[in-house]
């Protein structure tokens, strides 16, 4: 489930933010609104919007140029930073998306790792997508 979050959090200091929301799929998400969300400079934002409201992953989203019910979605996951794909992020990215009137309720959500399909009903969300093996990590004890 998804609920949209009544509080947005305030900008850093000296940013300038258009439209924005703040939405919840069991952990905090905040959805900005840019016209490209491959040229956002991920790098350097992420860091100073993720503090942002206590600690938050950060979704700049913008509709796919040329394509129907589909947004580009760059995120920076607080604690992680730039990742290649993110399922709650495509979730709520998606539910802001449509409660902005900017896709229908099956969207395809694309992020450098790859595409998902979000599937709304009502608050309820609904993630596609294959998976992809990208690494073995062995981590040492203690």
């Amino acid at each position: 489930r998804v609920t949209e979050r009544a509080q947005v959090p305030a900008p850093p200091p000296g940013y300038d933010i258009g439209k924005s929301a703040a939405a919840d799929i069991g952990n905090p998400h905040w959805v900005l609104l840019v016209d490209d969300a491959w040229a956002v400079d991920l790098a350097r934002l992420g860091p100073q919007f993720e503090h942002a409201g206590g600690g938050i992953n950060v979704e700049f989203i913008a509709p796919t140029p040329g394509a129907v019910d589909a947004i580009d979605l760059a995120v920076w996951e607080r604690g992680v930073g730039i990742t290649e794909a993110c399922g709650s992020g495509a979730g709520a990215a998606a539910y802001v998306a449509h409660r902005w009137g900017l896709v229908g309720t099956e969207v395809t959500v694309h992020m450098p790792g790859g595409a998902a399909r979000v599937v709304l009903d009502g608050d309820e969300v609904t993630l596609i997508g294959p998976a992809v093996f990208i690494a073995e990590i062995e981590l040492p004890r203690g």
